[in-house]
């Protein structure tokens, strides 16, 4: 376990380095893996591939006291054993069965976590579906990307990852308001890479709210490209506290 965290670590720091526009008006999700403050942080996602439609569903949660369980719409979902880190969070990542997504199909996500001196009970909004044509890649021209989305949601982050011949290179992101529905990436930003090439795009949507000392992030997100056999990109352990990482976002 320990080498996965320095692992997780090391690519926390290469990640810093990429290209990113980080709006101080939203909470980042870089807080509970940087600087820690609030009594619990519960980032719950969906994601979906554009191409294959491959869906999974995943949970983290880091808390200063450990958690007992979790419900959602009335689904309990077993916290398993944590992993207890120098920082003093106990950090969780659950398991999700296939299917359990289903408990996002709602507008609105009941969710329960159950510490062993409180419980904390409230509702959330959850996103509703990206959808998004993804245009062809041409190194000599500035990458747009237009999508639509039925409600806005209360921030949004879009992703492009360029390779540089087979290496992976670049990683452009960007927060911004829930109303966007375009984003355009300028030819300038890869002008310095010997052979660009493009290897996947990522929009996620996400709704938040402070509860009871902590946070609690919902997110739904729409990925094109990133690994062609598998459908999805993949992920490590606490994958989303910004799926902490993103070479995913």
């Amino acid at each position: 376990m320990n080498k996965v965290w320095l692992l997780v670590l090391l690519v926390v720091l290469l990640l810093i380095t990429s290209c990113g526009i980080w709006d101080p008006k939203y909470p980042s999700l870089w807080e509970p893996v940087l600087n820690p403050t609030k009594d619990f942080y519960l980032l719950i996602g969906h994601r979906l591939d554009a191409n294959s439609r491959q869906e999974d569903m995943y949970m983290s949660l880091y808390c200063k006291v450990t958690c007992n369980s979790v419900k959602l719409n009335e689904t309990s979902f077993n916290p398993g054993s944590p992993y207890f880190g120098n920082d003093g969070y106990y950090k969780y990542e659950f398991e999700i069965p296939d299917g359990a997504w289903s408990v996002l199909a709602e507008n609105t996500l009941n969710y329960e976590i159950s510490f062993p001196a409180k419980t904390v009970v409230s509702t959330i909004q959850v996103p509703d579906l990206y959808t998004a044509q993804f245009p062809v890649f041409n190194s000599a021209q500035d990458y747009q990307l237009n999508w639509t989305i039925a409600t806005d949601p209360d921030y949004q982050r879009v992703s492009l990852s360029l390779l540089n011949g087979a290496v992976p290179n670049v990683y452009e992101s960007a927060d911004f308001s829930g109303s966007v529905r375009k984003y355009r990436w300028k030819k300038s930003e890869w002008n310095h890479l010997s052979s660009p090439g493009y290897s996947g795009t990522t929009l996620k949507a996400y709704n938040y709210q402070k509860a009871n000392g902590g946070l609690v992030w919902v997110l739904r997100s729409l990925e094109n490209g990133h690994s062609k056999q598998s459908g999805l990109s993949p992920r490590i352990p606490f994958q989303e506290l910004e799926r902490l990482l993103q070479r995913e976002p």
